[in-house]
């Protein structure tokens, strides 16, 4: 069966795909990955084929005005949304006319939310589809939704958020979406009876993330599935430089400090606050410079600083005493998966989300926002996720918990038990287990 996966966004929002797409391989489908053309090489380089999406991640979180949009979040969720839509809208409609395009001579779509014609087309050109998912947005009692950055008291107001948050992001992409379904799918533009469609049906759903650090509610329905994070762990001829090895073996286990796709509007203001909490704090860090979170600064013999690429979080996380970072799906999975402490400074919508699952582990400290740091506050964070037994402890029991559930052979199964394929319940997983 050949199968295609729409998805866009950072680094860490694309890869679990694409560990998925290999899953489904090695199980002998035929899988195509189409995203954002910054993934090109990599997606080819992981054996799977490729088509080109429209946008451009990076460049977007280097525009000012994104940045700006960032850095001065109220914490209310309309304006929130209002603002962050100014930068989707413009180039929605390409997305959904080159999503259409390159489904064409599909089999089965597999879809992200932040690509919004995926169920669309599938019921258009009637072949199977599948929702995936990195952060929870099935209505539940359980937990309100991952963009609201409080917690609400009462679990009906919980199950409310969601559809809150739907009505208010149809407002806005709404108009654009009725036009394209008018235009090329030749459907009647009606969105409200669409998400409820989406809602009521039956349609497997697959979160990837681990359900030890969020367990499936009990109100979410048997086509809902939790699998476990997706890590891609290919094999490679990567090894670390002779300046990291020498670090890490001339002191004790370093913190990471990271922040991913999240960007600043002073990286300078905030790189000088962590070198000096670090310094306070008496511990050694290495500071990850990723997407423009933190600035290549001067740095004691106590801090080294890397990039991403040359220091792989599933090699380098294992080894650190503990990890700061901004909360991103991707970066929660590989800390959880390294069985180490951390604490969330968030930069967007759903990293407050995540950093507060962590702490409801015991796992880490709740999620610090930027505004409310200090050097001394953070210099105190630093030291007692370095040193605190208990803790340290409660974080190694999520790791295990989190490498024993093979997230994407188990996720593999689901889907092949969703599409009309002989199922399989033996799948080889790449890279052997998580």
């Amino acid at each position: 069966m050949h199968i295609t996966i729409l998805t866009i966004g950072s680094r860490g929002d694309v890869q679990p795909y694409v560990a998925l797409g290999m899953g489904l391989q090695a199980a002998g489908h035929q899988v195509c990955v189409a995203t954002e053309a910054d993934y090109e090489t990599f997606v080819t380089g992981c054996g799977l084929e490729y088509a080109r999406l429209p946008g451009n991640t990076r460049q977007k979180h280097n525009d000012s005005a994104w940045k700006h949009y960032l850095n001065h979040e109220t914490g209310n969720i309309i304006s929130s949304i209002r603002q962050g839509m100014k930068f989707v809208i413009p180039g929605l409609r390409e997305l959904l006319d080159v999503s259409w395009q390159v489904c064409q001579n599909t089999e089965a779509i597999i879809c992200m939310p932040q690509v919004p014609s995926g169920y669309l087309i599938a019921k258009t050109l009637g072949i199977p589809f599948i929702s995936v998912w990195a952060t929870p947005n099935t209505p539940t009692t359980a937990f309100a939704h991952p963009y609201l950055t409080s917690e609400l008291p009462l679990g009906i107001l919980n199950r409310l958020s969601y559809a809150f948050v739907d009505l208010l992001c149809i407002q806005y992409w709404g108009p654009v979406l009725d036009q394209w379904q008018r235009e090329t799918l030749q459907r009647p533009p009606q969105p409200l009876k669409a998400l409820k469609e989406f809602y009521s049906q039956p349609i497997p759903t697959l979160y990837g993330y681990s359900p030890t650090l969020l367990p499936k509610p009990t109100d979410w329905g048997d086509n809902i599935h939790v699998p476990g994070f997706w890590f891609l762990d290919q094999q490679s001829d990567w090894q670390p430089s002779s300046q990291l090895t020498d670090f890490l073996a001339a002191g004790t286990p370093p913190v990471y400090v990271g922040f991913g796709s999240a960007v600043w509007e002073d990286p300078q203001r905030i790189t000088e606050m962590i070198l000096a909490a670090v310094q306070q704090s008496g511990q050694r860090a290495i500071l990850d410079l990723c997407w423009g979170g933190l600035t290549d600064a001067d740095l004691p013999d106590t801090i080294l600083k890397v990039e991403s690429k040359d220091a792989p979080h599933r090699w380098l996380l294992p080894q650190m005493a503990a990890a700061i970072h901004h909360g991103g799906a991707g970066t929660i999975g590989a800390v959880a998966r390294a069985g180490i402490p951390s604490m969330v400074i968030p930069s967007y919508y759903d990293h407050t989300f995540w950093g507060r699952q962590v702490a409801k582990r015991g796992a880490g400290l709740p999620p610090q926002p930027l505004k409310q740091l200090s050097v001394n506050k953070l210099a105190e964070q630093i030291r007692f996720l370095a040193t605190d037994s208990n803790l340290r402890q409660r974080a190694k029991t999520v790791g295990e918990s989190v490498r024993a559930e093979r997230g994407v052979e188990r996720a593999v199964e689901i889907i092949l038990h969703h599409l009309p394929v002989e199922r399989s319940l033996k799948i080889p997983v790449p890279g052997g287990s998580p």
